[in-house]
């Protein structure tokens, strides 16, 4: 699949679409959200080394991960963008970023192979605590279920992120205990399913050892 300029999901306040390298707010979007100690910093009305080279780096995300997930599995990393009164996507303005990442297409050696993805976000500062990351992985989720027919969908969120695992639970997912998890490198973290899912070792999450 490739990107597509036109494709989105749509919720009552916002858009959530493909990201497009050669958008220069889209760029400049990635380098705000993934590399603020080249960019954020930077912030003058002239260009500076720093924040050319976050862009750059923004641009090699987008043309790399973003878009090799993308090609392979139909979903990844969305532009989460904020509506405004024209209803375009065009004129919205970018806040964040949706993922919905199976963990074995993160191309990590020796990765565990989850077999549905799980949905994650991440908001610029001055959007966050809106509500617009639960609104975000609400329509992400009702995506992968209904267009997409996926039978599953996860979260997961590290047992001392109170906000991330809120804003799971208020997505629509069930808390299913803390675990360690390979995809995480043995990281322990909380993991949360969709109501229905049964025993998560279909999922290939497996209970601690």
């Amino acid at each position: 699949m490739e990107p597509d300029p036109n494709f989105y999901i749509e919720s009552p306040r916002l858009f959530l679409s493909h990201f497009i390298a050669e958008n220069p707010k889209h760029c400049q979007h990635i380098a705000d959200l993934y590399f603020p100690s080249d960019n954020l910093l930077e912030r003058t009305e002239m260009e500076t080394p720093k924040r050319a080279q976050a862009v750059k780096k923004a641009h090699n995300f987008i043309t790399g991960r973003s878009n090799r997930l993308l090609a392979r599995l139909g979903y990844g990393f969305f532009l989460c963008s904020l509506k405004t009164e024209s209803n375009k996507l065009e004129d919205a303005i970018p806040v964040g970023v949706i993922t919905l990442i199976r963990r074995d297409d993160t191309q990590e050696k020796d990765e565990i192979s989850y077999t549905v993805p799980d949905v994650g976000f991440g908001m610029l500062p001055w959007a966050r605590g809106k509500g617009y990351a639960t609104e975000g992985a609400q329509a992400m989720i009702r995506y992968a279920t209904e267009t997409l027919g996926l039978e599953g969908v996860l979260g997961f969120a590290d047992s001392d992120n109170a906000a991330s695992r809120r804003t799971l639970e208020k997505a629509g997912l069930e808390y299913r205990g803390d675990r360690t998890l390979g995809a995480f490198k043995g990281d322990r973290s909380g993991v949360y399913a969709l109501p229905g899912m049964g025993d998560l070792k279909e999922y290939n999450i497996a209970d601690d050892p």
